[in-house]
């Protein structure tokens, strides 16, 4: 039994497929409810500090937080995530304000959903929603296999699905869909934080979201669809819904879910 990590040390987790605006989501989240956090945490990944944290995201952790030459034997000496968390907030140097909560954003808890939920009990969770084709486009563009993307996109949608199939812990899950951020920030954002439980902020119009062109268009928003397809030739959609064809129904499942609880989607 994993006991619960207080709202004042950990505010939030963000999660969802990698390659998919969980960095977004997480900036505005963080200033939404004045958090502090870096790269991605990984904590939860393991089901106790004394496992460590799983590579690579034990060394991403030491570098992108500021933290001391052994931190990770240090962390592995701690008896809950509770402690854990604190003791990555009190020795990274990024983290200047000690007394605010962090948000851990690891978008490899979505495939393993079920397990983070056990792990952090109270703890609230945006799960960002990004169009799998353009996640699997994105992959290609750096370079990735096709096979090693279709992959990462059917394990994260299973995670997820497991989830609204199980009910675990699915009352602190929040789906948050990039294409509404783009079209609506601002509602969208205060829904979210309204969830979160925090007071709604302006949208910071610096971070690039539901910007428009000259024309007045949302920049990469098909105006007849209303999402974010435009950004494909016929070509590049053939190639890429061909290699979606085969990972599984929780893909197409995913694709259909809009921003809100997860409680209140369908159940694959």
């Amino acid at each position: 039994m994993h006991t619960a990590i207080p709202p004042d040390v950990l505010g939030c987790l963000v999660a969802g497929f990698e390659k998919g605006g969980t960095t977004l989501v997480k900036d505005l989240v963080r200033r939404a409810g004045r958090l502090r956090g870096s790269f991605e945490g990984g904590l939860l990944l393991a089901d106790s500090p004394a496992e460590g944290v799983p590579e690579p995201y034990g060394s991403l952790l030491v570098k992108a937080w500021g933290l001391p030459e052994g931190f990770l034997d240090e962390y592995r000496t701690c008896r809950t995530f509770e402690e854990g968390y604190r003791l990555l907030r009190d020795r990274s140097d990024v983290i200047t304000e000690k007394h605010r909560p962090l948000i851990d954003k690891t978008p490899r808890y979505m495939m393993h959903l079920e397990a983070v939920l056990r792990r952090a009990p109270t703890t609230p969770v945006v799960v960002v929603i990004r169009e799998p084709a353009l996640v699997v486009r994105s992959w290609l563009g750096l370079g990735q296999p096709r096979g090693e993307a279709v992959e990462a996109v059917r394990n994260s949608a299973t995670g997820l699905a497991a989830v609204a199939r199980s009910r675990t812990g699915i009352d602190r899950v929040y789906t948050v869909h990039l294409d509404d951020l783009m079209i609506s920030p601002q509602a969208t954002l205060d829904a979210m934080s309204a969830w979160l439980g925090f007071v709604p902020r302006p949208h910071d119009p610096s971070m690039l979201v539901g910007t428009r062109n000259a024309d007045g268009v949302h920049t990469g928003i098909d105006p007849e669809r209303n999402d974010s397809s435009r950004v494909f030739t016929a070509e590049q959609r053939g190639e890429i819904e061909a290699a979606l064809a085969d990972a599984g129904p929780e893909v197409a499942w995913v694709r259909g879910l809009t921003t809100g609880p997860l409680a209140e989607a369908s159940i694959p």
